[in-house]
């Protein structure tokens, strides 16, 4: 935890790995940054430090910055365009992204209480909801593709960037990894579902 708090920045965004080493061309800052706070929400429960706390916050709020009006949280904003090359600003990752994404902001609303955590939890799975597969196949009809851009509605992106696979992107059906991320995110957030 010591190496990986050293890498957040003053704003809540953790550097990537592709700044550090040029690795993982294609993962998106959010992905990263939705991951740590995943991390730092575990972290602070299980041995309830104050400086987890501290980080959790801090990373908690940008990841609040990259959610967009949707309810997404999209790839970047223009602060960081150099630290992936997945760094289009109207595409957001379902690979790692929304599901870690929509798990940590409902652990950082039980850590601090804060309702815009929650209410930003709501608008991610509302999004998520809206946007599954459905009537392409029914052996994946309810997952996930890769990459969704949220100003044209539609699956878009590749994961190209030094990625001989190209696998991430939306030609990309994820029924296992991705899905069970963003399920458990829904499952952790009905239990607050105003009814």
């Amino acid at each position: 935890m010591a190496y990986l708090i050293a890498l957040i920045h003053s704003s809540g965004r953790i550097s990537t790995s592709y700044e550090i080493i040029k690795m993982e061309d294609w993962r998106p800052v959010s992905s990263e940054t939705a991951i740590m706070l995943y991390a730092l929400c575990v972290a602070f429960d299980v041995t309830k430090k104050p400086e987890y706390l501290h980080k959790l916050h801090l990373v908690a709020e940008y990841l609040l910055i990259l959610q967009h009006e949707s309810g997404a949280i999209i790839n970047c904003k223009d602060d960081c365009p150099e630290a992936s090359l997945q760094n289009n600003t109207d595409l957001c990752d379902l690979v790692y992204t929304q599901g870690f994404a929509l798990q940590a902001l409902v652990l950082t609303f039980e850590n601090t209480s804060e309702d815009k955590f929650l209410d930003a939890a709501y608008r991610l799975g509302d999004f998520l909801v809206g946007i599954q597969c459905s009537g392409e196949s029914e052996l994946w009809d309810g997952g996930w593709r890769g990459s969704y851009n949220v100003v044209t509605k539609e699956w878009d992106g590749r994961a190209n960037q030094n990625n001989a696979i190209d696998e991430g992107g939306m030609y990309s059906i994820y029924t296992g990894w991705c899905c069970t991320n963003i399920t458990y995110g829904l499952e952790l957030l009905e239990q607050y579902r105003k009814k």
